[in-house]
């Protein structure tokens, strides 16, 4: 009987380190998310490539379809060649990001960008998985960064698992 109890209380302990751990990624990403730049100053709005928004930052890549994918929305008026690229905090690349141009892909899976005020095109978004290499990547905090032209666009994307 003490040997159970022994076990439950580790079973305990595990659980509280890991939603601890949780927790402190959602804050630590909500501080990160607040001290690095969100593009929009690097892209200025009217130019030919701006920055819309994040539409999903915070990404649970569980193949539920709920929040499996982040999705960075674009206005791109002039279909300028745009790469996204994913890195760790440590500064290492860790996927490329896919480039979605048609509208009706993010709408078929429920979502819709904003578009700019005056844009007549559908919007584009940037696309990434959670993934490295085809595998899963822990959980953390990771570095977006999108370039088009001569303008470059950060930001981070919190995985939660």
């Amino acid at each position: 009987m003490k040997k159970v109890n022994e076990n439950r209380g580790k079973l305990a302990k595990t659980d509280v380190l890991h939603w601890g751990m949780i927790a402190l990624a959602a804050v630590l990403a909500a501080v990160l998310a607040g001290s690095l730049e969100t593009g929009r100053v690097h892209a200025q709005v009217g130019s030919a490539f701006t920055f819309i928004e994040a539409l999903v930052r915070v990404i649970t890549p569980n193949g539920d379809k709920k929040n499996d994918v982040a999705i960075l929305c674009f206005d791109n008026p002039k279909a300028s060649a745009m790469r996204g690229e994913i890195y760790t905090l440590r500064g290492r690349k860790v996927a490329e990001m896919i480039h979605v141009q048609n509208a009706g892909l993010l709408q078929s899976a429920g979502f819709s960008c904003p578009l700019v005020p005056g844009a007549v095109e559908a919007e584009e978004a940037l696309t990434w998985d959670g993934k490295a290499f085809g595998a899963a990547v822990r959980s953390g905090i990771y570095i977006y960064v999108v370039k088009s032209e001569d303008k470059a666009v950060t930001g981070t994307v919190l995985v939660v698992r």
